[in-house]
This record gives structure tokens, sequence and C-alpha cells, in this order.
């Protein structure tokens, strides 16, 4: 088992359910210049990327199952050739 997976059980936030902006809770910041906001962006993609792998590694499918929703709307109307988004 991978030390810093953590079991299902534990209450820990995943990245993308916040309720609040984590920029502003954790670093009292309400603006972030373009770049920054990028870095901070990309970095908070790999911490779920990495998360599902250390959950998959651990063999945690209920927290791996955590990462993803049981159900999504996608509207690609927009895709279709020759049509107004």
């Amino acid at each position: 088992m991978v030390p810093w997976a953590a079991p299902s059980k534990t209450a820990i936030p995943k990245p993308g359910k916040r309720t609040e902006d984590y920029r502003e809770r954790e670093h009292g910041l309400s603006e972030i210049s373009g770049h920054t906001n990028h870095l901070v962006d990309e970095a908070e993609i790999r911490h779920v990327v990495d998360g599902i792998d250390l959950a998959t590694d651990a063999k945690d499918w209920e927290l791996c199952r955590g990462y993803f929703t049981d159900e999504i709307f996608a509207d690609f109307t927009c895709w279709q050739a020759g049509s107004r988004a």
C-alpha cells in the first residue's frame, strides 16, 4: 500500500468539490496573476490525477470512485457543422 494514500473513511476534501475559493481561504489572496493562476490550476489537476493513481495503487476503490460522478450532462450541439454556439 502506498503510504500517503488515505483510506476512504477519512474525510479528505477532494479537488473540485470545494465550496469556497481555496485561494482566498488558504492564501488570503483575492487576485492572482494569470500566469500564477494557470500554475495553481495545473497543480490542482495534477493533485486530482495523483489522487486517482494513489487510490488505484492502494486498491481503495471507494476513494477512487469518489473522484468521479455518477451522472454528467454534456451539450455538444454547438459542435455540429454550421451551427452557432
